[in-house]
């Protein structure tokens, strides 16, 4: 990337960094039910020291997510001490993440796309919702841009690691949103098939399926 791009990725991710922090200071940030129920949860887990095999619950009864949100959110409990505010501050990270992949992705094509794109990843309402309260679909919205840079990475070299970070993100979106994390395999088989079939031969791309499965794991042995 151009010093210039690099210049202006970085001032609109602190741009909204700041923007979202400014926002939410003093308490104003949304702390609902479900907020409520996780936290009580995770709570069960770092204090009680009850660790759990499966997340919340899924909008089918008796259906129940990973538990990779809840120890993603045992992160902030932990070194806050159990301050909700923190689960917040730890949304903004993602976003900031998330919006690094996006526009080092979009700087491809220069600066004005960069800068298109990058207020729209600071300012738009939806995502600014999602950063102001701690919900387990969320990270789905701020980490996909990185699943998507990992996929075209591996799509281009093949190489071990990427194909280790794109499953594992995978397997990690189905903890967080299930419907996200069933479609996510598909779009990555299909990505493949049309665009780079070798891969198919390669034992980078295999161990990534087994990768994934590894991430559930934590609800066959709460099914067993």
């Amino acid at each position: 990337m151009e010093k210039k791009i690099k210049l202006i990725i970085f001032a609109l991710l602190l741009i909204g960094v700041i923007y979202r922090l400014v926002i939410s200071s003093n308490g104003n940030f949304i702390f609902n039910m479900d907020n409520a129920r996780d936290m009580v949860d995770v709570r069960e887990m770092v204090v009680l020291n009850k660790p759990r095999l499966i997340g919340p619950t899924s909008a089918i009864d008796g259906l129940y997510t990973g538990p990779g949100w809840y120890y993603l959110l045992s992160i902030p409990f932990v070194l806050s001490g159990g301050d909700p505010y923190a689960s917040i501050l730890m949304e903004i990270i993602l976003w900031a993440i998330g919006g690094f992949f996006l526009l080092k992705l979009t700087s491809r094509w220069g600066k004005m796309p960069v800068i298109l794109v990058g207020s729209i990843w600071v300012a738009s309402n939806f995502i600014l919702l999602a950063s102001q309260y701690a919900f387990n679909p969320n990270p789905v919205i701020f980490l996909t841009p990185v699943l998507i840079y990992f996929l075209e990475k591996f799509l281009e070299n093949g190489k071990m690691i990427e194909s280790i970070i794109l499953w594992s993100l995978a397997g990690l979106f189905l903890h967080f949103e299930m419907a996200a994390g069933i479609f996510i395999p598909l779009f990555i088989f299909v990505s493949i098939f049309l665009l780079n079939r070798k891969l198919f031969k390669h034992k980078s791309f295999w161990i990534g399926p087994l990768v994934y499965l590894a991430t559930l794991l934590p609800q066959i042995l709460f099914e067993l």
